[in-house]
């Protein structure tokens, strides 16, 4: 039954599809029959068109073409006007539309299927007004300007169409400023359905680099839907439109362009929701008046938009944003904004803004108060929130702010008064309100740090429209440098001197905590008069405190910092100055509007530090304290009182100093006192102490110290000094060879005057009457310890360089006073010495190589005694000496001058010179020095035109009269030159003088001469050819014309084989030895009278041994013996006092080895 009924319906149903196209083919075969008859019903399709668009169509030519199985119209050459057809509306060249077959054939009437327009070109020009006209122009070149509100019915009748498609349509709009923008290759294809329409479309935009565009609405009657893409869209070609520049006309896109794909959704006619997602680059962004452009290097989002009841939402995510150079960190930021009676209601989140480009992102486009960007442009924000929620609303037409952010790397500069914030990071939770009175400020939470603040507080602020602001402010803090305390005081009310001050005076350490608690109108602070408080107490630790510019700093503070309105209090459980550990210390500035830093505390300490204060201090007897040392303990109470609003008021120092056995040492003089013991004062200039006692090389000193005129220009600080020396503690001391001739101890008195000023003259007196003091230094300075010598001493001296030095020495002789003037040159030391024994100028170098020089117009040095003490040659500087009168003992010896200059082995001797009337020595020599021991050398000769005469001068001897001639020596005796001894001598001896006559014999030596006559006598009968002067006779004396030899000096003996003496009586060869260290003789001598000529004189050597042989042989050998033979030998050995004479009987005895 099924399979028949199935079979039915399946016959049925072919034969029913057979027929229709049956009868589709009859109605084609007719439809193209009919063709050639088409343009003569030209009326009928103008109707039946204008019908199908609602719009009166004007049709130039009608062609067939097919649309698949439906034949369709086409209109070329079609014009649509306005229902009065009085205007043209739209000009297109081609418009197409099928038929629907199978309703024609239901309706029995051509009905429209699918609508195709194609070559259409309108020109939309904007006006100044915004409104919109259209040209559309193809077949002719008429311009014809349409409204286009007029317009708009035209193309909703077209989108109306079921199936519409639009090609080659062609857009060029024209801007109010004149800018085309050629919108090319339009292509729009609309399906309308019974319960869906579909709008799809595609274009260009016709420029070099094209933007191209697609987009696709699709919906109900009531509900849409919106896809729209665009690519390189240039922003620059928008902006003279007019919807930019009524709400942008400030803004100027000179560059840029992105993408955006769009998504929009509309229900019930409205726009419902709107999502884009956009990338964009190189936008670059002027404002009117702007200095500079804004560039936008890059910006990519994905917005999304939503309508709500009561207003509107936008949220955005990966958001990228590239501005100034800096890139943003990908975020998100919602807005919300909802309208109520009571006004608008707007909520701001963001996960990041970056202040410095927000600031300069809405200066630039202008949207930003006027009172909020001259806020911006004084406080001058940076830094990056994060986490940012603002809620914005009006509360009774008041407007409501309410901000809870996190942030970082916050910076903002002073403002008002109120110190700013650098590198700053934490939370804060605040509300704002605006009402006509003025702002007020609520921060009910606020975190805020840095690597050096941390602040944990809330406050209020008022900021009325009239009046002043009014704080309350309450919170924790801590700094881990104090030094930028300054950043965070209110500076309102401080004076600039006080800001000053603080801005430096404390440079190191942290507030480990601290609380602050502000309340009152900042125009009042510091609330002199109790309108408001102002406590902050700091707990501060390692601090240093720069009180005051040139003095030493307070160091490693703990102590507890409060304020207090209009006063500053410090408590320090300890602290440091210049080494010295402080308690009890505290600072107060009693009140801030006139400052006064007033500091006190108390130190036991080393005085070692206590002079690391003194000397550190801006005092002027720091000065005079540089280069002295000191140890011991001592208490030092020290008060500071510093005016830090009056900088011509000084700063007032005072202290106590208490030391028990201390040390105190002046470096420069090498002089170190102990066991201290003392108190001592100082008022700022005005230093004293009385009495303080010590000692001094072990023996006691006590002094006073006084501030001549303190308050002048020119303090001076005096020493007046007491106590007793002894000369072997100073001896060891100081080494002063001159030492090893005092023994026993005096008293003295000292007065030291030191000056403020580098430019005044420093002195130091000292005067002693030697009164103990036993000298053994050759007359006339020497004495016993019981008499009493005046010694004074006067040094001058400009800071540490010593000036000059005056001495003056008095003693019981006249010849001791004497005079010294040392002064300070360039090469070294100028000594002038006046005394009865000495004048003349010293030059002592500074450098041991270079010479002392010296000029003396006398030199009356007394005999010294030989010393036992080894000098070292090498240490002793060379000399150039220069004496016009030089004594030495009794002896008047004339010029002096000698040079010696240094060697590797010791003192060369270069010039030893002494020039006087009756001799003249010419000498050179070494001065050696080996291992400890010294060996002195010396060559040179000996010249007198009358050496009878020099030895009388001397007071040797009477017994010699005229003599001239030289001795030429070479000698050398172990130790230093004033070690000379005879009995040491070695070397030898070159005599020769002549013409001289030995007088004043005794009466022996006279009866003997006698016998000298008749040795003449017998020398006429030997040789009676020679002549007899007989003048020699009747004169005293022996005379002779020349006494010569040679002596070779060996540890103190004299030894010769040539000495010879001739005269007219007889001559005498002399052989043997002069004992100098034995005094004694080993002679043999040899006598042969002259009775032929006449009587020759004896030679004698004046001083010596040797004149004693001489004046024996003249008185004792010459005796009446000589005449019984030609020669006569003598032995001649024994002491000088008691010599034994062996006279053998006269013979030719050879005298020869």
């Amino acid at each position: 039954m099924i399979k028949i009924l199935l079979r039915s319906c399946l016959k049925w149903g072919m034969m029913t599809a057979a027929s229709v196209i049956i009868l589709f083919a009859v109605l084609i075969s007719g439809v193209r029959m009919t063709v050639p008859l088409l343009n003569h019903q030209r009326d009928f399709f103008e109707h039946w068109a204008s019908h199908a668009l609602h719009q009166p169509v004007h049709i130039g030519q009608i062609a067939k073409s097919w649309y698949g199985f439906n034949p369709a119209l086409t209109f070329q050459k079609v014009i649509v006007t306005d229902p009065t057809q009085h205007k043209s509306l739209l000009r297109v060249s081609q418009l197409s539309i099928s038929v629907n077959l199978f309703q024609s054939l239901i309706h029995w009437r051509l009905f429209p299927g699918h609508v195709w327009l194609s070559g259409a070109r309108f020109n939309v020009f904007e006006g100044k007004d915004g409104k919109l006209n259209v040209e559309g122009m193809i077949a002719q070149k008429k311009q014809v300007f349409t409204d286009l509100g007029e317009m708009k019915k035209v193309f909703l009748g077209l989108l109306n169409q079921s199936n519409i498609t639009l090609k080659n349509i062609d857009i060029y709009y024209h801007t109010a400023e004149g800018q085309l923008i050629p919108l090319t290759h339009l292509r729009l294809k609309v399906t309308n359905g019974l319960l869906h329409q579909q709008i799809a479309g595609v274009g260009s935009l016709s420029q070099t680099v094209p933007t191209r565009f697609r987009f696709l609405l699709q919906g109900s009657s009531k509900n849409a839907e919106l896809y729209l893409d665009i690519k390189n869209l240039v922003f620059s070609q928008w902006e003279s439109s007019y919807f930019l520049q009524k709400y942008f006309k400030r803004v100027s896109l000179t560059d840029g362009r992105g993408n955006v794909q769009l998504w929009a959704k509309f229900k019930n006619d409205e726009l419902e929701s709107v999502q884009s997602v956009v990338k964009s680059d190189q936008i670059r962004l002027s404002v009117a008046k702007s200095h500079s452009p804004l560039f936008i290097d890059q910006l990519n989002a994905n917005l999304y938009w939503q309508r709500y009841a009561n207003g509107w939402g936008l949220t955005a995510d990966h958001v990228n944003l590239q501005m100034n150079g800096r890139q943003w960190p990908e975020h998100t930021f919602g807005v919300r904004v909802t309208h109520s009676q009571s006004g608008m209601r707007l909520l701001l989140k963001s996960d990041y803004f970056n202040l410095s480009d927000m600031q300069t992102l809405t200066a630039e486009i202008g949207y930003q108060p006027k009172r909020i960007q001259t806020l911006f442009q004084q406080l001058k924000p940076s830094g990056i929130l994060r986490h940012f929620t603002l809620l914005y609303s009006q509360r009774a037409q008041t407007p409501y702010y309410h901000i809870i952010t996190d942030f970082e790397d916050l910076n903002f500069q002073p403002q008002e008064g109120w110190p700013g914030g650098a590198h700053l990071m934490g939370a804060i939770d605040a509300t704002a309100q605006h009402p006509a009175s003025g702002w007020r400020f609520q921060v009910s939470q606020s975190d805020i740090q840095n690597n050096n603040l941390h602040w944990h507080g809330e406050g209020f602020l008022s900021l009325p429209a009239k009046g002043s602001p009014f704080v309350n402010l309450k919170g924790k803090i801590g700094l881990k440098n104090i030094n930028a305390i300054k950043n965070y005081l209110p500076s309102r009310g401080l004076s600039p001197h006080l800001r000053a001050w603080l801005n430096q005076a404390f440079s190191t350490g942290e507030i480990t905590s601290g609380t602050v608690n502000f309340k009152g109108p900042l125009d009042r602070f510091p609330f002199l008069h109790q309108e408001g408080s102002f406590d902050a107490i700091a707990n501060v630790d390692r601090v240093t405190l720069n009180y005051h510019s040139g003095w030493p700093a307070l160091q490693n503070i703990k102590a507890k910092v409060m304020f207090h309105n209009n006063q500053l209090r410090i408590v320090a459980s300890h602290a440091n100055i210049s080494g010295n550990p402080l308690d009890h210390l505290k600072a107060v500035i009693p009140d801030l509007k006139d400052p006064v830093l007033s500091v006190s505390g108390h130190s036991t300490s080393n005085l070692a530090n206590g002079f690391k204060f003194l000397k550190a201090a801006p005092l002027s007897v720091a000065k005079r304290m540089q280069s002295t040392t000191a140890q011991g303990p001592m208490n030092l109470n020290l008060k500071l009182r510093i005016p830090l609003d009056h900088s011509n008021q000084e700063v007032r120092a005072e202290g106590q100093l208490a030391v028990k056995d201390g040390q105190f040492s002046l470096n420069n003089w090498g002089i170190m006192l102990d066991h201290i013991n003392g108190n001592f004062h100082f008022i700022n200039e005005d230093f004293s102490a009385d009495p303080v006692f010590a000692k001094w090389l072990g023996l006691p000193i006590a002094f006073h110290i006084a501030t001549l005129n303190p308050s002048s220009q020119s303090p001076v600080l005096q020493f007046e000094m007491s106590g007793e020396l002894a000369m072997q503690a100073l001896q060891k001391k100081f080494k002063w060879s001159i030492l090893n001739y005092l023994n026993g101890a005096t008293t003295y008195r000292a007065l030291l005057n030191l000056h403020g000023k580098d430019s005044q003259q420093d002195s130091l007196s000292i005067a002693t009457d030697l009164s103990g003091i036993q000298s053994t230094l050759p007359a006339p300075y020497n004495k016993l310890s019981k008499e009493v010598s005046l010694l004074t001493s006067h040094l001058s001296f400009y800071g540490n360089k010593l000036s000059k030095i005056k001495v003056h020495y008095q003693g019981s002789s006249s010849d001791a006073a004497t005079s010294l003037l040392v002064s300070p040159v360039n090469e070294g030391w100028s000594v002038d010495i006046q005394n009865p024994l000495i004048a003349g100028n010293l030059l002592i170098p500074n450098r041991l190589d270079d010479y002392w020089r010296g000029y003396f117009s006398r030199l009356y040095l007394p005999e010294f005694k030989a010393e036992k003490k080894q000098w070292n040659s090498q240490a002793l500087p060379p000399v150039d000496l220069a004496v016009d009168d030089f004594h030495y003992g009794k002896k008047i010896l004339g010029k002096l001058a000698l040079q010696t200059s240094r060697t590797m082995e010791g003192l060369r001797i270069d010039k030893l010179a002494i020039t006087a009337p009756l001799f003249n020595v010419d000498a050179t020599g070494m001065w050696r020095t080996k291992i400890g021991r010294s060996q002195t050398t010396l060559s040179g000769s000996f010249t007198s035109p009358n050496l009878g005469d020099l030895l009388k001068q001397w007071k040797i001897t009477h017994a010699l009269e005229g003599g001239k001639g030289r001795a030429d020596f070479s000698v050398k005796w172990p130790g230093s030159p004033d070690q000379f001894k005879v009995a040491q001598l070695n070397g030898d001896i070159k005599l020769n003088f002549y013409s001289g006559r030995v007088t004043e014999l005794t009466k022996t030596t006279e009866s003997e001469l006698g016998f000298g006559r008749l040795l003449n006598l017998f020398s006429l009968q030997s040789l009676p050819k020679l002549p007899l002067n007989l003048a020699n006779f009747s004169k005293k004396g022996f005379a002779f014309n020349f006494f010569r030899g040679n002596f070779l000096l060996s540890k103190g003996v004299a030894k010769t084989q040539n000495a010879s003496l001739v005269g007219d009586v007889a001559w005498v060869q002399i052989k043997g030895l002069i004992g100098f260290a034995n005094k004694n003789y080993d002679l043999h001598l040899q006598v042969v009278p002259n009775i032929t000529s006449t009587l020759p004189l004896i030679v004698g050597l004046a001083g010596g041994p040797l004149a004693g042989v001489i004046a024996w042989v003249a008185d004792k050998i010459l005796a009446p013996h000589v005449g019984k033979a030609a020669q006569v030998n003598y032995h001649i050995a024994g002491s000088w006092n008691k010599p034994d004479i062996i006279l053998p009987a006269p013979a030719e005895t050879d005298l020869s080895p």
